[in-house]
């Protein structure tokens, strides 16, 4: 299955209807295991939301909340925060991540969330970071993955996606 065709998007003044199902459709489809339990195979998930209102207070808090779990879940991962988005990238076990994806749906501070990418993966691209972020919103922070149009985060093609988190993980290994 093409994870991209199957990905969620928005539009109009109301989240979609079933937002955050996505992930777990496809995962109780595969995770129907007999025999012993075995090491779940790592994902990377990203997601879209609209950035509302947050005084730079209310950001540092939700990070360091979102870093001290995601440690404890073994999660590692990138936010990116745009002008008008939040774009962030989840990876760990398959469980844990949509269990995470589905609080993050529920959560009243997100507006519009949508399933970007959904993948099954060999390696960590943040294997040291359980959050980080990285703000592109001033300047033209962008520019290099939008082609000078508006960012629509669910019109990126995947491969434009997968290298603005190479750019960012690179970024953050100079730091």
């Amino acid at each position: 299955m093409d994870w991209l065709a199957g990905a969620m998007t928005w539009s109009g003044d109301t989240n979609p209807p079933g937002r955050g199902a996505l992930v777990s459709d496809l995962l109780s489809l595969s995770l129907a295991c007999v025999g012993e339990p075995r090491q779940m195979p790592l994902c990377r998930l990203v997601y879209a939301s609209l950035r509302g209102p947050r005084s730079p207070s209310d950001l540092v808090k939700i990070l360091e909340t979102s870093e001290a779990r995601n440690a404890v879940e073994a999660i590692t991962g990138a936010l990116v925060l745009t002008p008008d988005h939040y774009l962030q990238l989840l990876e760990g076990e398959r469980r844990v991540v949509d269990a995470c994806y589905q609080r993050i749906c529920r959560d009243p501070r997100h507006s519009y969330v949508g399933l970007i990418l959904f993948e099954l993966i060999d390696e960590r691209l943040f294997p040291d970071w359980s959050m980080s972020a990285v703000d592109l919103s001033e300047g033209d922070g962008m520019a290099p993955y939008t082609e000078g149009k508006e960012f629509r985060p669910e019109e990126l093609p995947r491969a434009v996606i997968e290298q603005l988190f190479r750019d960012v993980a690179a970024r953050l290994r100079r730091r």
